[in-house]
């Protein structure tokens, strides 16, 4: 999608709703930061099993005047843990996403403690220029109108029903009309007047409410009771966390992400100085050399993951350490020698008419199978999520904020602008890295750089999409004979949606990945 710059900005989201509240709040004047604020809060209605109050998240902000930061809102550990894990609420549940499947941990005591609702409230009323009622006001009436379930809405339903079915509040929320005892499914209405509530509510009076008053003594009660560990002091000592970015030269660009604690950025950073070795700008998109390239560039960002950052992630020189030139040199020769699922995170980027960006990723696990009273929103389950206990589960440290590979990112190169992020758990960054490189050394448009083919590799297992030449999956096989060569896109590659603003030519343009129905709105 492109248009010319007489619009007020451009968002692309995860769903059509999503988009259509940051649209409308684009349209009403609002800048950068209401429109992904009022966004998320439609999100939240459209996206649950993704976007929730109970969940956190990272904003990538780099504003008219050119200054970066991170706000940080994403989930942080309970300040105890029980000495006998027998008395929590926390199993097992498998989800099959057709083609993989991934063991997940929920219950009560699968929950960290939220920074959705501090997060979104805060950033807006730093970085936004409206009301925070108007900012509210698209969601809460989608909310109370409803809306209609697209496909991947009810997929997620379908591949996530133990969870979401788990407690009565939960199911009665999400009921389908159609078939008593299950989800909703595409075609059906969904509303949450609930949800709607909440957000005039803490629009009135203030967010601290969600963590200091009735609704955290509530949910707190409710932990003690049914085997969780969130206590009232956790809720009422979240705080938002300001970060400075990390920011590296890529062939002139400039790419600037999320730092520690979280890992994902990181792992990109290391990923592209490694590509920048080779000259891929030399080579056919597609070929061998291409993938094999992408292929031993991710291979060795996983071994600096197991080598550096589940052990040292927060040392304070860690981002120095890790990209100098004689760290990385370890790998460079080993990458030019042999070249010659799920995840449940939504992305939402907006560019403004005033040059404000904003990249954004949120996330609720896969929920908790709680819901907060009186919120209509779903506990997140980040406790009960492998990929982020690598040490094991309750093997956390208190109080402190869970790493994530959540990597929302920005790139800067002469007059071109880009907001850049994914969902995918630990596939996001694969597919931040390929749509970079697809824009920056291959010079694909925006809509061939997110919904082109995609690979990722990770602990010696290699998934690739269909779409690339059969003869270089033919060579990859070779070196690679268990590579699982999936017959379509899905899913499992991400959702990466993304937005570009062309400063030379005047022109807004952006893609929503297709993989997850995700949408892109220009605001004319």
């Amino acid at each position: 999608m492109d248009k010319k710059k007489k619009s007020k900005g451009i968002i692309s989201a995860g769903h059509p709703i999503t988009a259509e509240a940051g649209r409308i709040i684009l349209e009403a004047g609002g800048n950068a930061y209401d429109a992904v604020a009022g966004a998320f809060f439609a999100a939240c209605l459209a996206e649950p099993s993704l976007a929730s109050l109970g969940g956190g998240g990272y904003l990538m902000a780099h504003t008219k005047d050119n200054k970066d930061v991170v706000y940080d809102f994403f989930v942080q550990t309970p300040g105890q843990k029980k000495s006998n894990e027998k008395d929590l609420d926390f199993y097992p549940v498998d989800v099959d996403f057709g083609g993989a499947t991934q063991v997940f941990h929920i219950g009560m005591a699968s929950s960290a403690v939220p920074g959705g609702a501090r997060g979104i409230f805060e950033i807006q009323s730093e970085l936004g220029k409206l009301p925070i009622e108007k900012v509210i006001e698209p969601a809460v009436n989608f909310a109370r109108e409803g809306i209609k379930m697209n496909w991947f809405s009810g997929f997620a339903f379908e591949i996530l029903s133990e969870i979401y079915k788990a407690q009565k509040n939960t199911l009665k929320l999400f009921e389908s009309g159609r078939k008593k005892g299950e989800l909703l499914q595409e075609g059906e209405i969904l509303k949450n007047t609930e949800l709607a509530d909440i957000l005039e509510f803490l629009a009135k009076n203030e967010v601290s409410e969600f963590y200091e008053g009735d609704i955290a003594k509530k949910m707190v009660a409710d932990m003690k009771n049914m085997g969780g560990l969130i206590a009232l002091a956790d809720m009422k000592n979240y705080k938002v966390k300001k970060r400075k970015p990390i920011s590296i030269d890529y062939r002139g660009a400039k790419f600037i992400t999320n730092p520690p604690p979280s890992a994902g950025g990181i792992l990109i950073a290391v990923a592209l100085k490694l590509l920048e070795k080779v000259n891929l700008g030399k080579m056919e998109y597609g070929s061998v050399e291409h993938l094999m390239s992408l292929i031993m560039a991710m291979e060795k960002a996983g071994i600096v993951r197991m080598d550096k950052l589940n052990s040292s992630i927060r040392k304070a020189n860690i981002v120095d350490e890790i990209l100098s030139e004689n760290y990385l040199n370890k790998f460079a020769d080993d990458i030019l020698s042999r070249v010659n699922k799920w995840g449940s995170t939504t992305q939402i980027s907006v560019i403004d008419k005033e040059n404000n960006i904003a990249s954004m990723t949120v996330t609720n696990g896969e929920g908790s199978g709680y819901l907060i009273p009186g919120t209509g929103s779903v506990l997140n389950n980040m406790l009960g999520e492998e990929d982020l206990n690598p040490n094991g589960f309750f093997k956390w440290t208190e109080r402190e904020r869970i790493s994530s590979m959540m990597a929302p990112s920005i790139i800067i190169k002469d007059k071109l602008k880009i907001a850049l992020g994914s969902a995918g758990s630990n596939r996001l960054r694969s597919a931040i890295l390929q749509t970079a490189i697809n824009i920056l050394d291959f010079g694909k448009n925006i809509d061939e750089a997110v919904n082109g083919s995609r690979l990722h590799f990770e602990n010696n297992k290699l998934d690739i999409e269909s779409g690339f030449p059969d003869k270089s999956i033919e060579e990859i096989k070779k070196e690679f004979p268990k590579a699982n060569i999936w017959q379509d896109k899905n899913l499992f590659f991400g959702g990466a949606n993304c937005v570009v603003f062309d400063e030379n030519k005047n022109i807004f343009s952006g893609a929503g990945d297709t993989r997850r129905e995700g949408v892109c709105l220009n605001v004319s």
